[in-house]
C-alpha cells in the first residue's frame, strides 16, 4: 500500500525505468532490482564467511512458518524451543481503493493534529488500522504472460542462484 500510481503491476513494471530516468521513482521501486538475488548474495558472501549468514527462502515461510522461525532461532543460537502464533497474517500485499483514503491515513495532516490531543493513542491507533483495513482490495493476480516474460527475464539468475544457495529452485522456472 505504497505511493505506487499505476493500478496494475505489468504498467508500473513497464514504467519503472521511464519513472527512474525523470527521477520521479523516490524510493526503490524498479520492481525487478531487488530480485536479483545473486549479486546481492554474493556482495555479502564476499564480506562474511558463509557461516556467518543464513539464507532462507520465502517458499519456506509460507510452507512452515514454525519451521522456519525455529531454524533462525537456532541459527542465532537463542532458544528454539519458542512456538510463534503463526495464525494471524500480517503486512499481507493488498491494493487500495481510495488513494485519498490513503493519504489521509499515511500522512500528517489538519484534521489528525486537531483530534491527537482528544484521543488517546491506543484509540487513534485502531482507527487508523480499521480505515486501512476498509480500504485495501485484494492484489489481483498476476498475469500469466506477465509472469512468463519475468520468469525468462530472470532464469539465469535463478539457476545461479540454486547453485550458490544449494538448493532446487527448478519450480519457481515452472508456468
Amino acid at each position: 500500500m505504497g505511493s505506487e500510481p499505476e493500478k496494475d503491476f505489468r504498467s508500473a513494471y513497464l514504467s519503472a525505468d521511464q519513472r527512474w530516468e525523470q527521477r520521479k521513482e523516490t524510493t526503490l521501486e524498479l520492481y525487478l532490482g531487488a530480485a536479483w538475488y545473486v549479486e546481492r548474495l554474493q556482495d555479502w558472501l564476499a564480506r562474511f564467511p558463509r557461516q556467518q549468514l543464513h539464507i532462507s527462502l520465502y517458499d519456506d515461510l509460507k510452507d512452515d512458518p514454525v519451521t522456519f522461525v525455529r531454524k533462525v532461532y537456532a541459527f542465532l543460537e537463542v532458544d528454539d524451543s519458542f512456538t510463534p502464533n503463526v495464525s494471524q497474517i500480517y503486512n499481507q500485499g493488498a491494493g487500495i481503493r481510495s488513494t485519498s483514503v490513503n493519504q489521509f491515513v499515511r500522512q500528517n495532516n489538519r484534521v489528525k493534529q486537531w483530534i491527537r490531543p482528544w484521543l488517546p493513542r491506543p484509540l487513534r491507533q485502531k482507527i487508523t488500522r480499521w480505515l486501512t483495513n476498509l480500504n485495501q482490495v485484494p492484489l489481483p493476480p498476476l498475469d500469466p504472460q506477465l509472469r512468463r516474460e519475468l520468469t525468462m527475464l530472470q532464469r539465469n539468475d535463478i539457476l545461479r542462484l540454486q547453485d550458490l544457495i544449494d538448493r532446487d529452485l527448478t519450480h519457481w522456472l515452472a508456468e
